[in-house]
């Protein structure tokens, strides 16, 4: 089992020397170079009766001309234990139209995977239209998931439109789950309200420990972002999912978020 301890903390502070060195150090990605401060938080309560579950996250964000680079703190309390997770994320730009993703995360307790690792290819084809294709792979103490997956979006006038379906690998069992995410945009980019709606057993890539014995899920949500000055914004959450589990049992859970964000 790969443990890294203290995940989170040492995540944030290798992402702050590479922001501080500059990377990469062109005059070009120095003059465009712009980084922001994120911090979440979510609680998920249970219709069961279940203690509700608490997630926080810090996350620094550096962009550049050459793309962006990301550390991320993630903190959770569920079942009465509190665990942390750290990881980094990188979008390097390869042309005008294509870039890839990359990311690496470790976690120091059971509630997360005890190694994250993510690699995706985007393209920008015809009219505006984005593809992708990539792979996740979470290692638990356990068990281990690979995630194939892909994407299509569009950019249509005042909306963004995105389609992921992911083809997930548990101990032989193969699945297909799917999310749609739809944006549209206020008065200008930096402030929205978007929908998403998902289902299958794995509806997403942020799968964590107590999610890998279900064995279905749907989920709808609303999520917005709002501008408090040219520099801040808040963001916020809402959403309900329904989940089949083991033992022809199921349940209800809902979720509220809130977030803060700072450009500097």
């Amino acid at each position: 089992m790969i443990m890294l301890e203290r995940a989170g903390i040492s995540v944030l502070l290798a992402t702050a020397f590479l922001l501080r060195t500059g990377l990469p150090a062109s005059a070009q990605a120095a003059q465009s170079a712009q980084t922001t401060a994120s911090l979440d938080y979510t609680i998920t309560a249970f219709e069961d009766g279940l203690h509700p579950w608490h997630l926080g996250a810090l996350e620094l964000n550096r962009r550049a001309a050459w793309g962006s680079l990301i550390g991320r703190a993630t903190v959770a309390r569920r079942y009465g234990q509190v665990g942390a997770q750290g990881e980094i994320e990188s979008y390097p730009r390869i042309g005008d139209k294509v870039y890839l993703f990359l990311g690496a995360g470790g976690a120091s307790s059971e509630l997360f995977p005890d190694l994250r690792l993510g690699g995706e290819i985007f393209a920008v084809a015809a009219r505006g239209l984005e593809l992708s294709a990539g792979v996740r792979y979470l290692a638990f103490d356990a068990r281990d998931i690979t995630f194939f997956t892909a994407s299509a979006a569009l950019y249509p006038r005042g909306h963004y439109v995105a389609l992921r379906p992911f083809v997930s690998s548990m101990n032989g069992d193969v699945q297909l789950s799917a999310n749609l995410h739809v944006r549209r945009y206020l008065a200008d980019e930096s402030e929205w309200i978007g929908l998403r709606v998902g289902g299958g057993r794995v509806p997403n890539e942020q799968i964590t420990a107590q999610e890998l014995d279900r064995l279905s899920a749907i989920h709808a949500g609303l999520e917005g972002r709002h501008s408090v000055s040219a520099a801040t914004g808040l963001r916020w959450s809402a959403g309900a999912e329904r989940e089949k589990l083991p033992g022809d049992r199921s349940r209800s859970r809902f979720s509220g978020g809130i977030g803060v964000d700072l450009r500097f």
